[in-house]
């Protein structure tokens, strides 16, 4: 009995052990760093980036990190977005979103480091680790608004303020300025639905989306309705008469 009771606590002991380990992990995760990370510039002519990116989008991209060591950050943004456009894929998108966070852009960098992290795997690696992506990520919304929306109809276009974001459900946050937003949800066949959300830094709100069939009706006119009257003599030896000019 006392071998009973001894296991017992033991495994109490271990099972609140691992419980407390597992929300200081859980902690450290959603903790966002205070300062702004480090993010050091890629090589592009390191062996994964010569077997994985095309010529030409590693040239784009040398291009857009000498314009960004130049100081002309406008100009080497938009030619990160060249490179995704070139190649769109999880890593230039990364990309993109990693030298936003360099200029201080927040809102884009959340948005397209969120969309990156998702559709990341150890394929990715050698380019950029995850750990560095999720630190980042987590410094640059930390301050931003986070609308987790759920929607009953699959492959509804969702837009913010306007924005087209993407389709759900392959896109559930949305990453906002703190205030005011217009939220709407469109799909073929489907009444619009527009909601309006008030968001602070920080926050994050679920927003339910209930789209609705739109029910519509066509009114079919037909022709004139005919009505005829037949009469006939049918005596014996009469001939039968009919109508004329029918």
């Amino acid at each position: 009995m006392k071998q009973i009771l001894l296991a017992s606590t033991v495994l109490l002991a271990v099972s609140v052990s691992s419980s407390v380990a597992r929300a200081d992990d859980n902690a450290k995760v959603d903790a966002a760093p205070t300062e702004p990370p480090k993010i050091p510039f890629a090589s592009y002519d390191s062996a994964r980036a010569v077997r994985a990116l095309h010529v030409e989008t590693r040239k784009i991209l040398k291009e857009a990190q000498a314009l960004e060591k130049a100081g002309k950050m406008d100009e080497a943004l938009e030619k990160y977005r060249d490179a995704w456009r070139d190649a769109p894929y999880v890593e230039m998108q990364a990309e993109l979103g990693l030298a936003e966070a360099r200029a201080g852009h927040m809102l884009p960098c959340a948005r397209n480091l969120y969309t990156a992290i998702r559709g990341w795997t150890l394929y990715y690696n050698d380019l950029r680790p995850i750990e560095l992506m999720r630190e980042v990520f987590a410094y640059c919304k930390k301050d931003l608004g986070t609308i987790a929306i759920k929607v009953n109809v699959p492959d509804t276009r969702i837009t913010v303020d306007g924005e087209d974001v993407k389709e759900w459900p392959f896109v559930d946050e949305v990453f906002v300025e703190p205030g005011n937003h217009a939220i709407k949800a469109m799909k073929g066949g489907y009444w619009l639905n527009q909601t309006f959300v008030k968001i602070g830094p920080g926050e994050r709100q679920p927003l339910s989306i209930a789209m609705q069939l739109r029910y519509e009706s066509h009114h079919v006119a037909f022709g004139r309705p005919v009505s005829l009257n037949i009469n006939a003599n049918l005596g014996e030896r009469s001939e039968p008469t009919w109508p004329r000019n029918l």
